[in-house]
């Protein structure tokens, strides 16, 4: 399974953590993880819902040999760094996952 987000989160995690607001070469259109799979002729699936994943894990699970599902998710690096160090040393609950940009009423 290929956890497929189009972004260097780890990048863009450090610089949303220095204060920069604007992130520059870290996000991209997502690779074509099916394509390099099929090029190397392994069987694959691409999954861009859950209705497709439940599909493609069906498929998968029924078929004898290597195989791989690309899996497309939203990437959670605008919201969340991606080490708990990093959300500590802002003075945030690492364990809190609400958004800080996102007014509850």
């Amino acid at each position: 399974m290929l956890f497929n987000n189009g972004c260097f989160g780890w990048i863009k995690g450090l610089h949303r953590l220095k204060g920069h607001n604007q992130c520059f070469g870290v996000d991209f259109l997502p690779p074509r993880g099916q394509a390099i799979a099929e090029a190397f002729d392994v069987r694959s699936w691409t999954a861009k819902s859950a209705a497709e994943l439940d599909a493609a894990l069906a498929e998968a699970f029924a078929y004898h040999g290597p195989c791989l599902i690309d899996i497309h998710v939203e990437s959670i690096a605008d919201r969340v760094p991606p080490v708990y160090s990093w959300l500590s040393k802002r003075g945030r609950d690492p364990l809190s996952l609400e958004a800080e940009d996102v007014a509850y009423a």
